[in-house]
């Protein structure tokens, strides 16, 4: 009688009671193909991905202990992914930053009078916000406020509903109002 494959639970749990490479390297395998494409949508670049996705590993199995098994192990190691993507990129950006006096965030070419006050209302970098907004919301505002992507193009590469990414847009917007009203009210 052969067991079936082991769960990511499984896998956890030896690797972390075991040390065991096994489980590790099994990990690796399960979630490299889905880590690599993440990156390569973010960043672009081949060896960069690649570079990324082991740092994500690696980064993934040093914190494998603040892993919650009540929920899945891919969605705790997509958004370490996310995570890191967005910390890689704000650090290429920093030398430009530093050279000039422009903007950090321009507005997408194409935006709607809403898009006007959003980004009038934002007065620090996107990537801040994006990390204060809970998961569900982060990639939606990333390829918006980062990639600047229309609303077609979001839904298309999501394969989610056009309505969905504006409903997870104007969500999020609303989560991060109230978030700087808490901050603004702490502040007095």
């Amino acid at each position: 009688m052969s067991k079936g494959p082991l769960t990511d639970h499984k896998l956890v749990e030896r690797a972390l009671q075991n040390s065991d490479q096994a489980a590790y390297t099994q990990l690796m395998q399960q979630y490299h193909d889905a880590l690599y494409k993440i990156v390569m949508e973010r960043i672009g670049n081949y060896a960069e991905a690649e570079d990324l996705t082991m740092e994500i590993f690696t980064k993934a199995f040093r914190k494998l202990h603040t892993f919650n098994p009540q929920y899945a192990f891919s969605t705790w190691i997509y958004n370490i992914a996310i995570h890191h993507c967005i910390d890689h990129l704000k650090k290429k950006k920093l030398p430009e930053q530093l050279l000039s006096d422009t903007p950090i965030i321009c507005p997408p070419v194409e935006i709607s009078p809403n898009d006007i006050l959003w980004h009038n209302f934002q007065m620090v970098n996107i990537e801040d916000l994006i990390e204060k907004l809970p998961f569900m919301y982060q990639e939606v505002f990333y390829l918006r406020y980062v990639k600047t992507l229309k609303y077609k193009q979001i839904a298309k590469r999501l394969n989610i509903p056009l309505g969905t990414v504006k409903i997870k847009l104007f969500r999020g917007k609303a989560v991060l109002t109230e978030l700087k009203k808490h901050e603004q009210a702490c502040k007095n």
